[in-house]
């Protein structure tokens, strides 16, 4: 390669760049980017093993270098160690290129430690409100204004008889006696113009069971999409009353 093609393209690039023995697993050059990262200097750099600052297994490690140099693979996720002990997540584009008649892994390093926090922190949100959902008492759901579901709890699941797959497929008035869709429309359609609505009807099983329920539901708009956050709670008893 043209040392100036070189040192523009790998010495100064603003991205962390390795070149890595494939076999050995040796340090054969590093960029700037690389010892700013890394925490090392670039003597020091030089001198070290990927195996040094990469916390998987030396038998796992050499898999994935094996993988790289035949080209099986070209995007690998680890965790790095640096100079001052701090663990980085990385995702590291690699593949051989032949440098002085070598074949050698040129691996370009970005550090997405940030982005899997956000990704755990995610996780644990979503586990913390499906947890919320799964305890709430009665039927809660979430559609959208075209009348897909998104989230469910367990609750219409084992009230309705539908399964997780079949709810995905249905949409809101499958869930509604008949001679009461109607009005569950355009109580639907009150939720989305004015924001809120409740009403009584009736809960449609799969066996065809008809059970009286209150509706609640409630406009939430989330990434410029609107959506019907809504509660069902079971008024048999309170319907029974009524009659007697």
């Amino acid at each position: 390669m043209d040392d100036k093609i070189y040192q523009s393209l790998f010495e100064n690039s603003f991205s962390v760049m390795l070149l890595i023995h494939p076999d050995s697993g040796v340090i054969i050059d590093a960029n700037r980017a690389a010892s700013h990262f890394y925490g090392y200097d670039m003597k020091k750099l030089k001198q070290m093993n990927i195996q040094d600052i990469n916390l998987m297994s030396e038998a796992e490690l050499r898999k994935e270098m094996a993988m790289a140099k035949a080209e099986k693979r070209h995007c690998f996720n680890f965790r790095h160690r640096c100079a001052n002990g701090e663990i980085r997540d990385v995702e590291v584009f690699c593949g051989p290129i032949l440098l002085n008649n070598e074949n050698v892994l040129y691996s370009i390093i970005h550090d997405i430690s940030d982005r899997k926090r956000a990704e755990e922190q995610f996780q644990l949100e979503r586990q913390f409100s499906d947890s919320l959902i799964s305890s709430l008492p009665g039927i809660m759901y979430v559609f959208t204004q075209l009348g897909r579901f998104t989230r469910w709890n367990r609750n219409l699941e084992l009230v309705s008889g539908y399964s997780s797959e079949q709810i995905r497929e249905l949409g809101p008035l499958d869930f509604i006696a008949p001679e009461d869709r109607e009005k569950v429309k355009k109580a639907i359609l009150t939720v989305f113009r004015e924001g809120r609505v409740a009403v009584e009807a009736g809960l449609c099983t799969k066996s065809g069971e008809i059970i009286p329920y209150l509706f609640s539901g409630y406009k939430m708009v989330r990434n410029e999409v609107n959506y019907l956050v809504g509660t069902g709670t079971d008024i048999s008893g309170l319907v029974k009353s009524e009659k007697e």
